[in-house]
């Protein structure tokens, strides 16, 4: 995965094809990987792109890195088994890909603004899973 190569299981790391890009932080999952792109903080993913998981509005799969529908800069990210969530650098909480939200499951082709209220902070490592808030 992010080898430009075929989605088929690895059994030891390999360079992700970027070009020149590095990240500042990266979530992977079994199917799909997303990182903080270092020169801007754009979000970027790869892999697997069923249930828009890749953040790009729609369910190509790619191979290689490809920014995510959104424009905004990214301080925080995580991925879970369908979807991904991230904290924006102006403290907006975003998920994208398949997830419950509000007692049933729904579909983000994009990363979309999520009540931030009802997620702990930080991001949890268990992926979509988000826990609510203690009162």
């Amino acid at each position: 995965m992010g080898s430009g190569g075929t989605f088929s299981a690895v059994l030891q790391p390999v360079v992700v094809s970027a070009v020149t890009d590095t990240f500042t932080k990266i979530g992977v999952s079994s199917s799909f990987a997303c990182g903080i792109r270092s020169a801007d903080q754009r979000l970027m993913c790869w892999g697997s792109n069923s249930n828009y998981k890749l953040g790009t509005g729609n369910t190509t799969h790619s191979h290689i890195p490809v920014l995510s529908a959104d424009t905004e800069t990214y301080a925080e990210l995580n991925t879970g088994s369908t979807s991904g969530c991230g904290i924006t650098t102006s403290d907006v909480t975003k998920c994208w890909g398949y997830m419950s939200g509000y007692g049933y499951w729904i579909h983000r082709p994009f990363p979309s603004t999520v009540n931030k209220y009802m997620f702990e902070r930080p991001l949890p490592v268990d992926g979509p899973a988000l826990r609510p808030m203690a009162p």
